[in-house]
């Protein structure tokens, strides 16, 4: 019962992500809103997340998880009884140690450009396709249904790669399909191209943001604390990717806001290497 009820949460918010991107076009439109507005308006729905990761998470530290739940859920109820069925109620002291670790700004960095790159690609990802007439409007909503399809499957592989793959390894290789996958998206003129790169960077971006996180989970553990400042540092990417699209795709046109992307993904590819080298450092060094 527990898991049904997780598995229904985490379902009707997939779907509450999936539909920022769905309806831009249409609010775009009904509004009259230039690429500039359209972009701050798909970086208010981070900020509202960035707002409640951060305070959320110090809350917990301080009244315990189940009070910050309520207070943060009150007008959804279904999440709040999803996190009381887990029994989180323990309280954790606060410790800043983390400050001096060189994992806490290597994860924070590596998810800062990957938030970067997902909350532009998922908001922007229809917009794109529909004004440049690369796809039609009914085909650029499928677009999205497969982009998130594949990091369904991607997310179920890597559960299943976990137990077999050493992290490391595995967040590179995610990290190099990113890239990969959107420079084909980018350049790609012929629908099953665009469908391929859509599929191959959905899937890729999968794994990322779990695997990262995991590669963090002692020192979440350590510092509790830790994971409210790393969730709300990258996630100021969400927030300021899509604006940033906006603003080049009003001056520049939308396919130069898109391309910006893949200067991100190429910067998150790197700051994945530099985070998988410490990691491997630090085992040996154990």
């Amino acid at each position: 019962m527990q898991l049904c009820i997780c598995y229904c949460v985490f379902i009707f918010n997939g779907m509450l992500a999936l539909s920022i991107g769905s309806l831009l076009p249409f609010i775009r439109e009904a509004r009259g809103l230039d690429y500039t507005l359209s972009g701050i308006l798909v970086s208010l729905h981070s900020v509202g997340n960035l707002i409640s990761s951060f305070f959320a998470g110090a809350f917990a530290v301080k009244l315990g998880r189940k009070k910050s739940i309520l207070m943060f859920n009150a007008c959804y109820a279904i999440i709040p009884v999803k996190d009381f069925a887990v029994g989180k109620s323990k309280k954790v002291g606060a410790n800043y140690g983390f400050f001096k670790e060189p994992l806490f700004y290597l994860v924070i960095v590596s998810l800062f450009f990957y938030l970067c790159a997902e909350q532009g690609v998922i908001g922007w990802l229809v917009t794109y396709f529909k004004d440049t007439g690369l796809l039609e409007g009914g085909v650029s909503q499928m677009m999205a249904s497969i982009q998130w399809i594949m990091i369904l499957a991607g997310r179920l592989t890597t559960v299943w790669l976990s137990t077999k793959v050493k992290k490391e390894n595995f967040l590179s290789f995610m990290g190099a399909g990113l890239v990969v996958f959107f420079i084909l998206l980018i350049f790609s003129r012929t629908t099953a191209l665009i469908v391929l790169g859509i599929m191959g960077f959905g899937f890729s971006m999968a794994g990322i943001y779990p695997t990262i996180v995991s590669c963090a989970g002692n020192m979440i553990q350590k510092y509790p604390l830790a994971w409210s400042f790393i969730l709300t540092s990258a996630s100021i990417g969400s927030i300021a990717m899509p604006a940033i699209i906006g603003k080049i795709a009003e001056t520049a046109g939308i396919y130069s806001g898109m391309s910006s992307v893949a200067v991100v993904v190429i910067i998150d590819f790197i700051c994945i290497l530099a985070l998988v080298t410490y990691i491997k450092r630090a085992k040996k060094e154990q």
